[in-house]
C-alpha cells in the first residue's frame, strides 16, 4: 500500500508538500467516486434521448437547463450551505442527486427529462459548493486550502475521465442504460450517507444568516471589491473554455474532415495533461507569483493567451486534419492549467482575507462560470452557422482574437491588484507592521468592509 501511495504522489506531483489529512482525503475520495458516477451518466445521457426520438433542439435544451441549474443556481447553493451548514445541504444534495438520477431513467417526454435533470443539476452544484466549503473549512491554514483546492481539480478531471470508460465498458457488456441511471443513484447515495453520518464536520458551519435562509452572506462577499471585480470577469474566459466542449469538436469534424478517432484522441490527452500536469503547474506558479510579489491574476491572463493560441492553431485544420486536434488540445490544456486552479486559489484568498463564511464566494464563483459556459451553449449554434456559410477560418479568427482580449482584459486587472497590495506593503512599513501575512481586504477597501458588516 505504501510503494502504491508513494508512486501516486510522484505521479501527481505531491511528493514534495505535506500529506494531506485524512479529512481531506475522505474529501477527495468521495467526490471522486461520486464524479466518476455523474459523468458515466452524461456520457450515456444523449445517447438515451435519441434512442427516445427527441430532436436535436430538444436535447441541447435539455442538457442546458442542466446546465444552468447546476451553474447559474451557484448564488443560492451558497446562501443555503452559509444558513444550514455544509451536513443539511449535503443531505438535500444527495436526495435531490437521486431523485434526478432515476427519474431521468424513466422519463420518455422531454419535458420529463426536463425537470429531473433540473433537479439533479441542482443537487450536483449544491454538492460542489459543500465540497469547497469542507475543503476550505477544513484546512488548518490558508496555504493547505489553496493546496487542497487544486488537488481537488485533478481528482475531478481524473474521475470524469473514468466515467466514460465505466459506462462504454458496461455498455459493451450488455448492460442496458437505465441500469447506469441506477447506478449513479446507488453511488450517490452511498457516497453522500457516509459523509452525512461519519465526516467530522467543524463546528462552525453557520453564516451571518445564523440558520435562516438569507442572502446576507451574498451581500457580504459581493462588498468585496476584489472578489467583485474578479466575478466580473470571470465569465469571459469561462466562455472561451466552454468552446473547447461544445463548438471545437463540431467544427474539426464538419468544417475540417478531422476524424471521430482524432477527436477523442484530444480529450485523451486534455484528461492525460490535466492529471499528470496540473498540480505541479499550480504549485509552482503560486510559488512563482508569491516570490515575485505579482498577483495570481497573472496565471489567468496566461492561459487566457494560451487559449488565443490554440484558437490559432485551428487554422492549420485544413492541411493538417487529423494532427491539429492535438496541437490544439495541448496549448488549450496549458490554458486551462493556467487558469482553472489559480481561480480557486483566489476564492479562498478572498474568504480568509476577510474571515468570510466560503459558501456565498463559491456559490457566485459557480454563477460566473455558468454564465459563461451558459453563453457558449446559446451561441455554439449560430457560430457553427456562420462557420458553414463564411468558411471554418471564421472560427478561429474571431475568437483566437476574442482570448487575447481577455488575456489583456486580465493582465490590466493583475497589474492593479499588485499596485494596491504595494501600496499596502508600504504602508506595513510605515507603520512597522511588515510582515504580516497576507493582503489585508479591510486596509484595500475600508468602505467596503463597513458596508458588508
Amino acid at each position: 500500500m505504501a510503494v502504491h501511495t508513494n508512486l501516486l504522489s510522484r505521479l501527481l506531483g505531491t511528493q514534495h508538500d505535506r500529506a494531506f489529512p485524512a479529512r481531506h482525503r475522505w474529501l477527495f475520495g468521495s467526490f471522486g467516486v461520486n464524479t466518476a458516477a455523474q459523468f458515466m451518466f452524461t456520457s450515456v445521457l444523449a445517447v438515451q434521448l435519441h434512442r427516445q426520438g427527441i430532436a436535436p433542439l430538444g436535447i441541447g435544451v435539455v442538457m442546458l437547463l442542466f446546465l444552468v441549474s447546476m451553474r447559474c443556481m451557484g448564488p443560492v447553493c451558497g446562501a443555503l450551505v452559509d444558513a444550514y451548514g455544509p451536513r443539511a445541504c449535503l443531505t438535500l444534495s444527495t436526495a435531490l442527486s437521486v431523485v434526478g438520477y432515476g427519474a431521468t431513467g424513466l422519463a420518455h417526454e422531454v419535458w420529463h427529462h426536463g425537470a429531473s435533470l433540473t433537479l439533479l443539476g441542482f443537487g450536483r452544484g449544491l454538492d460542489a459548493v459543500c465540497r469547497s466549503t469542507l475543503l476550505v473549512q477544513v484546512s488548518a491554514t490558508k496555504e493547505e486550502g489553496s493546496r487542497a483546492l487544486a488537488f481537488n481539480y485533478v481528482v475531478f478531471n481524473l474521475a470524469a475521465s473514468c466515467g466514460p470508460l465505466l459506462s462504454s465498458a458496461a455498455i459493451a457488456c450488455g448492460v442496458p442504460l437505465q441500469a447506469l441511471h441506477g447506478l449513479a443513484a446507488l453511488t450517490c447515495l452511498t457516497t453522500g450517507a457516509s459523509l452525512v453520518l461519519r465526516f467530522p464536520f467543524p463546528a462552525r458551519v453557520l453564516g451571518p444568516s445564523d440558520g435562516r435562509p438569507s442572502f446576507r452572506g451574498l451581500a457580504g462577499a459581493w462588498a468585496d471589491r476584489r472578489f467583485r471585480s474578479l466575478v466580473l470577469v470571470l465569465p469571459m474566459i469561462w466562455f472561451l473554455f466552454s468552446l473547447m466542449h461544445v463548438i471545437v469538436p463540431v467544427l474539426l469534424m464538419e468544417g475540417a474532415g478531422t476524424s471521430a478517432s482524432a477527436v477523442s484522441a484530444m480529450f485523451s490527452l486534455n484528461a492525460a495533461m490535466v492529471v499528470l500536469l496540473g498540480y505541479r503547474i499550480n504549485r509552482w506558479m503560486v510559488r512563482f507569483h508569491e516570490e515575485r510579489g505579482r498577483s495570481k491574476l497573472d496565471g489567468v491572463a496566461i492561459g487566457a493567451a494560451c487559449m488565443g493560441l490554440a484558437l490559432f492553431s485551428l487554422g492549420a485544420a485544413a492541411w493538417l486534419p487529423n494532427a491539429t486536434p492535438l496541437l490544439f488540445m495541448a496549448l488549450f490544456t496549458l490554458g486551462e492549467l493556467c487558469f482553472v486552479p489559480i481561480v480557486q486559489v483566489l476564492v479562498n484568498e478572498s474568504i480568509q482575507a476577510r474571515g468570510a463564511t466560503p459558501g456565498p464566494y463559491f456559490g457566485l464563483a459557480m454563477l460566473a462560470w455558468g454564465v459563461g459556459g451558459g453563453a457558449s451553449n446559446v451561441l455554439g449554434g449560430l457560430v457553427i452557422e456562420l462557420c458553414r456559410t463564411y468558411g471554418f477560418v471564421l472560427f478561429p479568427a474571431v475568437f483566437g482574437v476574442t482570448s487575447l482580449i481577455v488575456a489583456a482584459v486580465f493582465w490590466r486587472l493583475s497589474n492593479s491588484w499588485t499596485r494596491a497590495a504595494g501600496k499596502v506593503d508600504a504602508e506595513e512599513v510605515r507603520r512597522g507592521t511588515a510582515g504580516l501575512d497576507g493582503i489585508s481586504v479591510s486596509t484595500l477597501f475600508p468602505c467596503d468592509d463597513k458596508r458588508s458588516s
